[in-house]
């Protein structure tokens, strides 16, 4: 059940887009012109199949685009070069995405750019393409041929490729949005995508720590120090996978500071009702012992609150017997 739907705004999408979206050129082949390949831009969003009630307002808000929705896995895709040049890339410039996901959309903008002035039927201009696409974030979603297979086959065809020096295209692009202040609907966005409330309940001893986190890819580093100064709490911590966490685990800077920005500026997925059950284990935490009675009220409230507790080494039957006598 999400909270309210109707409440999208571009900045919301902006902070949403920071999550779960990419800026991705793809390239398919073509029977007709000099060059066998066509460039093909997209915007995607993605989120568990959960959130597609949602994502079909997201469709609504902007007019455009399409669903795609897989086992587990929902996606709003805007692969029109009309759509995207008179939609996405406005939105994204009067409300910009920030750090490493800006220079990709800088990127997949100067490629829409080059394909509405007929560049990508040049030789030259489908190798600039070629090259710029590789900055595009979440390459791995290039779709239909890969890089070194168009290169073989025009090579194959044209013998000799110009040379596109990537580094002089990138460096005429702007500088990073990070200098700009978060907004709260950014905020808002990108919590929605990839923020989490969630608990930590120690296996080895009876502790339970809360945490609210964001978690973002390499590149994008800079938006957790963002959220640093915008709570005025919490710390970014280096993952082994690249990526980077943003965590705040004091209860009473989760109940002084992020709690009230969150009764204001509601979520709209499936983490508002993370968000209002985490209060109340909040103020458990920070209002009483962690006798047997409150543990049982802690392990009840969220201890398979995220993806059903499967990560737990523990389940909640095991954790209870271990650490309360008589709990079952």
């Amino acid at each position: 059940m999400m909270n309210n739907v109707t409440n999208i705004t571009k900045f919301w999408i902006s902070g949403f887009t920071q999550a779960d979206g990419s800026f991705v050129v793809g390239f398919e082949k073509r029977n007709q012109g000099l060059i066998p390949y066509r460039p093909r831009p997209m915007f995607v969003l993605s989120q568990h199949v959960r959130e597609e009630n949602l994502f079909r307002e997201i469709q609504k808000h902007l007019n455009v685009g399409r669903i795609q929705i897989t086992r587990n896995e929902v996606n709003f895709v805007v692969s029109s070069l009309e759509e995207i040049t008179n939609v996405i890339i406005p939105l994204f410039d009067k409300h910009p995405v920030r750090d490493g996901k800006y220079r990709s959309f800088l990127v997949f903008k100067e490629v829409v750019k080059m394909m509405n002035q007929k560049e990508h039927t040049t030789l030259q201009g489908f190798m600039t393409i070629l090259e710029l696409s590789d900055f595009t974030h979440n390459t791995s979603n290039r779709t239909l041929e890969s890089k070194q297979e168009i290169l073989t086959n025009l090579k194959n065809k044209f013998k000799v490729l110009p040379t596109i020096h990537e580094e002089s295209l990138l460096d005429s692009l702007e500088n990073s949005s990070s200098a700009i202040p978060l907004d709260k609907e950014f905020v808002r966005g990108l919590v929605d995508g990839d923020g989490s409330f969630n608990f930590s309940f120690k296996s080895s001893r009876r502790r339970v720590v809360p945490n609210f986190t964001v978690t973002m890819g390499k590149g994008d580093e800079q938006v957790l120090h963002d959220l640093v100064k915008f709570f005025d709490c919490g710390k970014v911590y280096p993952l082994p996978s690249q990526s980077s966490r943003f965590q705040i685990e004091n209860v009473n800077d989760l109940l002084q500071k992020v709690c009230p920005f969150f009764e204001t500026n509601s979520l709209i997925t499936t983490k508002q009702e993370h968000f209002i059950t985490a209060v109340e284990a909040w103020k458990l935490l920070a209002n009483h012992s962690l006798t047997d009675d409150v543990l049982k009220q802690l392990v009840d409230l969220v201890y398979n609150m995220n993806q059903g507790g499967k990560s737990r080494k523990l389940t909640k039957t095991q954790y209870l017997a271990k650490f309360i006598q008589n709990s079952i």
